[in-house]
Parts: structure tokens; C-alpha cells; sequence
């Protein structure tokens, strides 16, 4: 099951380097107030590299669901090896030649012990 696992792994790996594009997923962490120094914290950002492949939907995809005309939808996975834990809603992502969108819903797909990559719909 391992081997089996480990090659799952490598085929996604090979699918985003071949037909995924650059990607960044960004961690925006608020700023605020210290009542000890009487300072303002600005809010800071960790940028991390990720590959990403942007899926097609129609408009029967539309109804009912939270994509939305001008959003982007997908699959990324996070390349940089700096990153541990979860990806979540707090998070931005950054497609090649795009804007910077917020992430409105994502998924993990975990079809063994580790997350292989997320599947993600992003908005303006």
C-alpha cells in the first residue's frame, strides 16, 4: 500500500510540473494593538512557492455553489518546504500572471496518510 501511495505522490507531482503553473499562497497575519508598548503591529505576510493547475467549470457548475463568474478554481499544492499545517480560508493565492484572490473555499485530498494537494476556488 505504501508503494502504491508513493507513486499516487510521484504522478501528481509529474501531472503539476507538467501542466500546472507557478503559483504563491500567501499567510496575511493581522496586525494590532500592543497595550504593553502602546504600539500598532502592521500586519505581515509569509509568501510560499506552490504549483497549481486551474480546473474548467461551466455554468451548471455556477448554480448553487460558491464559484462565482471571475473566480478561478483548481488544484495547487504547496512546493515551498517551509510550510506546515493547514491551508485555510485566512489564506491567499496568486496564480501566474494573476492577482492576488482570496481563498473562498479549499479542500485537502487526502487519498492515503498525507495531503497530496488542495483543490481550491479563489475570488477577487
Amino acid at each position: 500500500m505504501a508503494d502504491t501511495y508513493a507513486k499516487l505522490a510521484r504522478s501528481v507531482d509529474k501531472l503539476l510540473t507538467l501542466y500546472g503553473k507557478d503559483a504563491q499562497i500567501v499567510k496575511v497575519v493581522p496586525g494590532g494593538y500592543d497595550p504593553g508598548t502602546a504600539t500598532v503591529k502592521p500586519a505581515s505576510e509569509t509568501t510560499y512557492t506552490a504549483r497549481a493547475i486551474e480546473s474548467g467549470y461551466t455554468l451548471e457548475n455556477l448554480q448553487g455553489s460558491l464559484i462565482e463568474a471571475g473566480n478561478r478554481a483548481g488544484i495547487f499544492k504547496i512546493t515551498g518546504p517551509a510550510f506546515t499545517g493547514d491551508v485555510g480560508l485566512d489564506m491567499k493565492i496568486r496564480l501566474q500572471g494573476d492577482k492576488l484572490r482570496n481563498l473562498r473555499e479549499v479542500q485537502p485530498v487526502m487519498p492515503g496518510p498525507a495531503c497530496l494537494y488542495w483543490r481550491f476556488v479563489s475570488g477577487s
